[in-house]
């Protein structure tokens, strides 16, 4: 048998190798590339999300910022409110002590332009002064009653209908109370005492029977000077009081009605505060006929009624 002489074909081989690796080689490279563009379209894409990211930041950043301008305005309208408050509130303030001014200021203009009328009557009582509380009670006007000893029912129907019991000494005996401060002072007690076991009540109000400067003291003790009697009065706590209106019903025993009203309502024409003088004893019984026209009068002159008590300025002939 011959040997074959044929070569083994190396060359090939290693083309075919060179061939197939650059095969895989262009497939690699194509496949790199595409991953590549790939990759880059991938970027891109992030790029746009990116500047979209960045626009929406943008934007979330100008909304913070007017956010917090509104924020900022918003703390000047609520400090601008509570400044608002705080001058409200002062202002609420001034106009309520204004109207507590302007309130002061009209009651001392009422105060300044009241008139007041005192009803007083003197001596008795008696059961006149009955007929003179009925006229009283049906005018719902209450008067002061400066009375002496006697007629103690009547004294307590005073005191219950409101009126003031004043004290006009026991007696109303000049020639026996203004002897002496003594005698002055034991005959002032002695109704004193009378009126509180009646009434249960006592009073500080005083009348000199006659008055303090009418001519009756001097009678009997000669002199005008009553320094002693005011002195005593002092001591046992009261005050005194004259009057400035009279209605003249003691000039007389049968005064007439008209005569005793005119009295009273010309002269209190033009005051303020009128002590009216009357007087409350069985024959004074046109003085009990005169005092509805009296009321009546002193309403329409703008008068309002009142009862003496130390809060009241004294009207007096003697200070």
């Amino acid at each position: 048998m011959k040997k074959s002489t044929r070569k083994f074909p190396f060359n090939k081989i290693i083309i075919t190798l060179l061939c197939i690796s650059l095969l895989v080689s262009i497939g690699f490279s194509f496949k790199i590339y595409n991953y590549y563009l790939d990759a880059n379209d991938l970027l891109q894409y992030f790029e746009g999300e990116n500047d979209l990211l960045r626009f929406s930041l943008s934007e979330a950043n100008g909304t913070v910022n007017d956010l917090s301008s509104e924020i900022d305005h918003s703390k000047d309208i609520e400090s601008q409110f509570y400044e608002y408050e705080y001058l409200y509130d002062e202002a609420q303030v001034k106009y309520e002590m204004l109207k507590i001014d302007y309130n002061l200021l009209e009651n001392y203009k009422f105060e300044a332009n009241k008139k007041i009328a005192y009803l007083t009557f003197d001596d008795g009582p008696s059961n006149e002064t009955l007929e003179m509380l009925k006229i009283l009670k049906q005018y719902d006007v209450k008067a002061t009653f400066f009375v002496n000893n006697g007629a103690n029912a009547v004294i307590k129907e005073i005191s219950n209908q409101g009126h003031l019991l004043a004290n006009h000494t026991s007696s109303h005996q000049y020639n026996n109370l203004y002897v002496s401060t003594e005698t002055f002072k034991s005959d002032i007690l002695k109704l004193q005492e009378t009126v509180y076991d009646l009434t249960g009540q006592t009073t500080n109000i005083f009348r000199f029977p006659g008055g303090s400067n009418t001519g009756y003291i001097k009678k009997v003790t000669g002199s005008s000077d009553i320094t002693h009697f005011k002195e005593a009065l002092t001591e046992m706590g009261y005050i005194y009081f004259d009057w400035n209106v009279d209605s003249g019903d003691a000039r007389g025993k049968n005064v007439s009605t008209s005569t005793i009203a005119n009295n009273v309502l010309d002269q209190c024409m033009g005051k303020r505060e009128a002590v009216i003088l009357m007087h409350t004893l069985d024959s004074k019984h046109t003085t009990t006929l005169a005092l509805p026209l009296i009321i009546e009068g002193l309403l329409e002159q703008g008068f309002s009624f009142a009862i003496l008590s130390n809060k009241t300025a004294p009207i007096r002939f003697i200070d």
